[in-house]
């Protein structure tokens, strides 16, 4: 793992060392990512606080002809997984509702992803934000159908 590297992009972009870790060496190991954020704290530093991914189901953890679920995406998949390893918080974000709802849940369990919501806010942010705000919120959305801003050509 090339330590300076991950540590030159923490301190450029100011995110939290096991979020660095995956950004800078994408194969890194959790203990890996766990002996960073350790060495960081020896050093004086500090880690952000988990941030919150809000992660959208058909088209980005899954291939799918809604209602079917064809296959999964894996190499999103293990992203997700590693981020949760890494201590931050997942919501499942999606359009799917009742009975689809509920198989995607299962489907996802089946991929080994555990979510700390599923179409809610976390219970932190209910409390934070003194009631259920219209919009799930998150640090990161990741959603198939993303546009930043600077995207926008008209």
């Amino acid at each position: 793992m090339k330590l300076i590297s991950i540590i030159k992009k923490l301190l450029l972009s100011k995110i939290e060392a096991e979020s660095a870790c995956v950004i800078a060496e994408p194969t890194a190991t959790k203990e890996e990512c766990q002996q960073l954020r350790m060495y960081i704290e020896q050093q004086g530093g500090q880690t952000a606080r988990p941030k919150v991914y809000a992660v959208d189901f058909d088209g980005t953890l899954c291939v799918s002809r809604f209602p079917e679920i064809i296959a999964p995406k894996k190499e999103v998949i293990d992203k997700i997984k590693r981020i949760k390893a890494a201590g931050h918080k997942i919501i499942l974000w999606t359009c799917r509702t009742e009975e689809h709802l509920e198989v995607a849940v299962q489907w996802c369990r089946e991929q080994g992803l555990e979510f700390d919501a599923v179409n809610d806010e976390l219970p932190e942010q209910k409390e934070r934000f003194n009631k259920q705000t219209r919009k799930v919120w998150a640090d990161y959305y990741i959603d198939d159908k993303a546009i930043r801003p600077d995207e926008i050509n008209v």
